[in-house]
């Protein structure tokens, strides 16, 4: 497997199986990141922006992963990229910004918690556009055999 392809890439097709290799390199590369940071700027910085800082990281890999597995759905990839991705960048800032939330404290460790039913619908309606995306990035099958975004990945 071509790892600098997979997670740099935005050409081209990919099958599921791909995709949940790809998936569950970048969870295995985000607990470390996680610990990293945690043990390094954890120290300085709130929770909030350290999650901020995460996701920028993987951010990239993330999305030329699903843009190739929407590639091989034989779907354009920046509005749906648009779709998938943009409530749960809306919520990074909200959260990052304080907009809609609160901090608390916690057995010593600042949390941020949603202030407002708005934000409340704001991640019931992300929630909802993630199981989206699990599904038709994790388990609808692609199409069958070329499609306009390059050979089907099964047969290649």
């Amino acid at each position: 497997m071509d790892f600098k392809y997979l997670f740099t890439s935005f050409d081209g097709r990919i099958g599921r199986q791909q995709f949940w290799l790809g998936i569950l390199a970048i969870v295995i590369a985000s607990f470390a990141l996680i610990i990293v940071l945690g043990f390094t700027i954890g120290l300085f910085l709130p929770t909030a922006l350290i999650s901020l800082i995460g996701t920028i990281i993987i951010f990239y890999p993330s999305l030329a992963l699903s843009m190739k597995r929407l590639h091989d759905r034989n779907k354009g990839a920046k509005p749906w990229a648009f779709i998938f991705f943009g409530p749960g960048i809306l919520m990074q800032l909200m959260q990052i910004t304080g907009i809609g939330f609160t901090t608390s404290v916690i057995a010593g460790e600042e949390i941020v918690i949603p202030s407002n039913g708005l934000v409340m619908i704001f991640s019931v309606v992300g929630a909802v556009i993630g199981l989206w995306a699990l599904v038709e990035f994790g388990f609808l099958k692609g199409t069958d055999g070329d499609n306009q975004f390059g050979p089907d990945p099964l047969k290649s």
